[in-house]
C-alpha cells in the first residue's frame, strides 16, 4: 500500500475555485424582454431540483453556462453544464462534440465542446465534479442509435477511446488522464418556443404535489418570473473572487422559493386589475386587433409587474406614474381607452428613450396597470430626466 505523500499540496477549497479567474470568459445577458434558451433551461433545473428536499444552488455564468451546486454557502460538489441550442434537423453527431474548433487569430485552435468541459474538471481536481452536455436534440452514437440521456461510460469501448484520444490531444495530456465518469449527454424536453408554457406545467405539478409550500394562482406568470430572476443572475459579470461575491450569480433553494412566493403573492392582484381594465376596453368598443395585441402581452407584463430585476419595466412604469397628474382636468370624464391613449402619448413624448424597443401593446398594458392601480408604485424609482411642468 502506497504511503500518502504528506508534502503534496492540498487542493484549493471548492468555494475558492468557483471564484472568477482572469482567463474566464464572461458573456452575460443584457436586460431584455426575452430570455435565452440557457436561462429557460436553468429555470427548469431549479424546478426539477425543487422536487427533492436536498439543498441546491444554480449558478449562471459560473465557470460554465450553468453550474449546479449542492449548497449555496458551503458547496462540496458541482456539476458543470454546457447548453447548446441546435435548430438544425438531424441532431448532433458524437464527432461534433469532440471536433476541435477553428484556429483563432494568433491563438491555438478552439477546444472542442467535450475538451472544454474536461478542462474544467481538471481545474477542480480533488473535488466531486459532474459534467453535462445539454441540447434540445439528441446525440447520434454507434450503430445509428441516438442518445437522449447517456453517460459517456456507457458508450462502446471504441467510442470512449476515440473521445479520450481527441480530448487528450487537444489538451496536451495523456489519454489515461481523461476521466469520462459522471459525464452525461442530455437531451432536454424543453422546447425551442413557448418555454414558459412547459415550465409553467412543471411548476403547477410541483404546487399540486405540495413541493412548493403555497399555491401558484398563475403558474405561467410564475414561470416567466423565475426565468427573469435567472436572466438577472446571468447579467452579473463583474469580477467575483469568492463564493460570497458570486452570490449575485447564484440562485439558492431559498431564493427560488422566495421568488415563486413573490410571484404567487402579488400576481393575483395585478392580474385581476389588468383583466378588469381589458374588459372595460372591450366594453367600450376598443378596436379588436389592437385589444388582441394587448392581451397577447398580458403574461409578459404580469411577470414583469412582480419582477424587481427588470429595470426597464420599472423606469417605464415610474415614467407613466409621473404623467398621471399632468392629464388635463377634462380627462377625468374620459373612458379608459382615451385615458390610456393620452397617458401613453404624453409619457412617450416626455421620455422617449425609456420606451425604446417596447411594442405599443406592451406599453398600453403597462399604462392599464398604472391607471387601474394594479402595480405598487411605491417600490419604483422616480423617472429619470427632467419632469415636465404641470398643465394649467
Amino acid at each position: 500500500m502506497a504511503l500518502k505523500d504528506e508534502s503534496a499540496p492540498l487542493p484549493k477549497a471548492l468555494e475558492a475555485l468557483l471564484g472568477d479567474a482572469p482567463s474566464d470568459e464572461k458573456t452575460g445577458a443584457n436586460a431584455t424582454l426575452g430570455f435565452t434558451f440557457q436561462q429557460w433551461w436553468g429555470a427548469l433545473v431549479v424546478a426539477e431540483l425543487l422536487e427533492f428536499e436536498a439543498d441546491f444552488a444554480v449558478g449562471m455564468e459560473v465557470k460554465e453556462d450553468v453550474a449546479i451546486l449542492d449548497s449555496a454557502l458551503s458547496p462540496r460538489s458541482v456539476e458543470f453544464c454546457q447548453i447548446k441550442k441546435n435548430e438544425q434537423a438531424g441532431g448532433w453527431g458524437l464527432k461534433d462534440l469532440h471536433r476541435q474548433g477553428p484556429k483563432r487569430k494568433s491563438k491555438p485552435n478552439e477546444p472542442s465542446i467535450l475538451a472544454k468541459l474536461h478542462k474544467r474538471r481538471t481545474e477542480f481536481a480533488g473535488h466531486s465534479t459532474k459534467l453535462r452536455f445539454v441540447s434540445n436534440l439528441s446525440v447520434k452514437i454507434a450503430a445509428g442509435m441516438s442518445a437522449s440521456n447517456c453517460q459517456l461510460t456507457s458508450l462502446t469501448p471504441a467510442e470512449q477511446t476515440e473521445i479520450r484520444e481527441k480530448i487528450a490531444k487537444q489538451l496536451a495530456v495523456g489519454s489515461a488522464d481523461v476521466d469520462l465518469n459522471d459525464w452525461m449527454l442530455h437531451r432536454t424536453n424543453l422546447p425551442l418556443g413557448e418555454q414558459y408554457v412547459f415550465l409553467a406545467g412543471k411548476l403547477a405539478d410541483l404546487s399540486a404535489a405540495g413541493k412548493i409550500p403555497f399555491d401558484l394562482p398563475n403558474p405561467t406568470v410564475a414561470a416567466r418570473y423565475l426565468a427573469s430572476v435567472l436572466q438577472s443572475k446571468a447579467s452579473h459579470t463583474s469580477y467575483a473572487a469568492t463564493i460570497h461575491d458570486l452570490k449575485s450569480r447564484v440562485l439558492s433553494r431559498a431564493d427560488a422559493i422566495q421568488a415563486l412566493s413573490e410571484a404567487a403573492g402579488t400576481t393575483h392582484r395585478a392580474s385581476e386589475k389588468l383583466d378588469d381594465a381589458l374588459q372595460q376596453l372591450a366594453a367600450t368598443g376598443y378596436p379588436f386587433l389592437a385589444l388582441k395585441q394587448i392581451k397577447a402581452e398580458r403574461t409578459t407584463v404580469l411577470a414583469h409587474a412582480v419582477d424587481r430585476t427588470n429595470d426597464q419595466m420599472k423606469v417605464c412604469v415610474a415614467a407613466l406614474a409621473t404623467q398621471l397628474p399632468h392629464l388635463t382636468q377634462d380627462a377625468s370624464s374620459l373612458p379608459l381607452r382615451d385615458l390610456m391613449d393620452s397617458l401613453v402619448k404624453q409619457t412617450i413624448s416626455a421620455f422617449p428613450s425609456d420606451f425604446a424597443g417596447l411594442s405599443p401593446a406592451y406599453v398600453n398594458a403597462l399604462a392599464l396597470l398604472v391607471l387601474n392601480d394594479g402595480i405598487d408604485l411605491d417600490i419604483l424609482p422616480p423617472a429619470p430626466g427632467p419632469q415636465p411642468e404641470a398643465c394649467a
